[in-house]
């Protein structure tokens, strides 16, 4: 991942309510969530939890399978991985701190 990519998916979830939706997907894991119940969570009008859901699907934080007549959606864990990798590469090379551990 490079820099551009990092900076187009923080900024994606730089949004109350994406990150929020995002959220929600993450801990839904591999069950997916429906628009609807995210809607009323989130209290979101279903044209602005579109307007959302698009914006995240364009940077493919989150896909969307369908099931019967409905769309579920689903955090992209693969992704959001490489995003969280990308942040903590090269953690506190050159620095004596306690506060970075590798390995937690």
């Amino acid at each position: 991942m490079d820099n551009k990519v990092a900076v187009n998916l923080l900024n994606t979830l730089g949004n109350n309510f994406r990150l929020s939706i995002f959220k929600m997907l993450i801990q839904a894991g591999d069950n997916g969530l429906k628009p609807k119940y995210i809607s009323e969570v989130l209290k979101i009008k279903p044209n602005k939890l579109s307007f959302h859901l698009n914006d995240l699907k364009k940077f493919k934080l989150i896909t969307n399978k369908k099931q019967g007549r409905e769309l579920i959606y689903y955090a992209n864990y693969k992704i959001t991985r490489q995003l969280v990798d990308f942040l903590f590469e090269n953690c506190c090379i050159g620095f004596e701190t306690k506060d970075c551990d590798k390995d937690s």
